[in-house]
């Protein structure tokens, strides 16, 4: 124990980080590279009685920029546009991953998923205020998708009137 560190404030901050890494390894929705991670360091602190250890946010920071495997979010390989059905599943597939991962991580990859020529000659001709804008957000890449993948939604109201379905 370093001098002047109090012996139970230090009790208190290590019981509750172990409290916290606990929650975490429970958690349904903890990724499993995280729960390795985590294990390891509350082994690590049981193994030297409660000496200081890296916090939660460190472990997370150094995650933060590594690239997401592509089956994480699928492909994104439109032919055309409007393409509405095959946008509308990646748009999902990135909300779904913006729950597990932080928008960091995710938007350092989101550009790798674009897998067809049509979806990277689309990219690559984008603003350099539109690619900016990208770059620091989740929602910008969505409303960029949606703007030029989504049919307009007056045309699919039309499109889904026109169904009909018979039952016999």
């Amino acid at each position: 124990m370093a001098p002047g560190v109090n012996q139970d404030a230090h009790n208190a901050q290590n019981t509750k980080l172990m409290a916290a890494i606990t929650r975490e390894l429970v958690n349904p929705s903890t990724p499993s590279y995280m729960k390795a991670l985590l294990s390891t360091q509350l082994a690590t602190m049981q193994q030297n009685h409660g000496r200081l250890t890296p916090s939660l946010d460190s472990i997370r920071d150094r995650n933060e920029d590594k690239e997401l495997r592509t089956e994480v979010i699928g492909e994104f390989k439109p032919t055309s546009a409007p393409c509405s059905y095959d946008a509308q599943i990646f748009l999902n597939s990135i909300d779904d991953v913006c729950l597990r991962y932080p928008e960091r991580r995710v938007l350092n990859t989101l550009s790798k998923y674009l897998t067809s020529d049509y979806a990277r000659f689309w990219y690559s001709g984008l603003t350099p205020d539109s690619k900016i804008a990208m770059s620091k957000s989740v929602a910008a890449w969505k409303s960029e998708i949606r703007l030029k993948f989504m049919e307009d939604p007056a045309t699919l109201i039309i499109q889904a009137d026109r169904e009909r379905f018979y039952w016999s």
